[in-house]
């Protein structure tokens, strides 16, 4: 099927904050009815429809997101991610849940400059707006509901804001753990949690028997880091990146790289450190990247920066290829690929916002000088 991806049964991704879903991240969202119902999460009319026209090989609406990078001849995110050899078997109805997203609400430590107000408290409160939190007691309680009725392996992955400082999340992986479920928890962190917030988290991996895995949301290094995720302290960072990985009860790793055309310039460099960290303090964890690219706001789209920025993607290739010899890396020749789209990309878009205009706007926000991003 040309135009099938198995994320359209597989996946559901809930935003409580906001009152959505998506099913994958990176499709057209539907609204949340006022009164929701547990059929809602996988089998709503919307996706129904997404996955009959997928069936038929039409390009459905919903996933404009891969459509444009493959009408410009560019490897798409469907590409990698999809995990069906074949759809012969499926049906519009069905679905195959495998994987949850989920965001239980927008309490954040950082103000990332791509980031928006309905996804980081911190940013609502610079900007002077509400901070989103619509989720209602019955959405979650239908939530729970359907989940209740779902068979065999689940991966739920908590996103943010930032999970480990959402009051929800303790009292939300406790009834997940109640499941007749073969769950898998991965929490999304930004790495920049303080040390009480770790050490609670902790004790709920401790006292969980739950598959664990961490990714980190992070693509450079030092200042960069600290100006890009805004709010973000580095040595804190470093500090918890090795807590985790050293941690027994954490299975493995992963690296959620957002790249983009701020944070390009370091990435490379970010590589280097996460193989080296790993290989001195859990050389025996399974790690491995798994990469995305920032669309919105457009400014920071690598796809605008000029030819000669891909050299930063040449060099992030070079040392990814220096570390071969770590047998505990995951998903080596996926992200290979995406290091190839990475650097197929740049280059290939006329810029419509200017980069440093969208500096100088973000500087008035935040009252800090950012122009050594530039």
């Amino acid at each position: 099927m040309k135009t099938a991806c198995s994320k359209s049964w597989t996946d559901v991704n809930v935003d409580f904050a906001n009152r959505l879903i998506r099913n994958c991240c990176m499709s057209a969202d539907y609204k949340m009815p006022d009164t929701l119902t547990t059929d809602y999460f996988d089998n709503s009319p919307q996706i129904q429809q997404r996955r009959k026209a997928s069936l038929a090989g039409e390009q459905h609406s919903d996933c404009e997101y891969c459509w444009a990078d493959e009408r410009a001849g560019r490897n798409s995110y469907r590409s990698w991610m999809n995990k069906y050899d074949s759809f012969d078997n499926l049906h519009p109805t069905v679905s195959d849940v495998r994987y949850i997203d989920v965001t239980l609400d927008t309490i954040c430590d950082q103000s990332c400059l791509y980031c928006a107000a309905d996804a980081s408290s911190q940013i609502a409160q610079e900007e002077g707006k509400p901070i989103r939190d619509a989720g209602t007691e019955h959405d979650f309680d239908t939530f729970k509901q359907w989940l209740a009725t779902l068979k065999g392996s689940v991966v739920f992955n908590f996103l943010g804001g930032e999970p480990t400082a959402s009051k929800r999340f303790a009292p939300m992986v406790e009834y997940i753990s109640t499941l007749d479920l073969d769950v898998r928890i991965e929490l999304c962190t930004n790495g920049n949690t303080t040390t009480a917030l770790m050490d609670r988290l902790f004790k709920i991996i401790e006292n969980s028997d739950m598959t664990w895995g961490v990714a980190f949301s992070n693509e450079t290094v030092g200042t960069d880091a600290e100006l890009v995720r805004y709010g973000l302290d580095w040595t804190r960072f470093q500090n918890n990146f090795i807590r985790y990985a050293e941690h027994p009860r954490i299975n493995d790793i992963t690296l959620a790289a957002t790249v983009n055309a701020l944070s390009v310039r370091g990435f490379a460099r970010y590589i280097n450190w996460v193989h080296q960290t790993m290989n001195e303090h859990a050389p025996n964890k399974t790690f491995g990247w798994v990469g995305n690219y920032i669309k919105r706001p457009r400014a920071m789209d690598i796809q605008y920066l000029p030819d000669h920025d891909r050299h930063y993607i040449v060099a992030a290739q070079k040392v990814f290829k220096s570390f071969d010899w770590q047998t505990s890396v995951k998903n080596r020749e996926k992200f290979k690929h995406f290091l190839q789209t990475m650097h197929d990309r740049i280059g290939t878009g006329e810029p419509v916002d200017s980069l440093a205009d969208f500096i100088l706007q973000k500087q008035r926000v935040k009252k800090k000088d950012l122009s050594n991003l530039l």
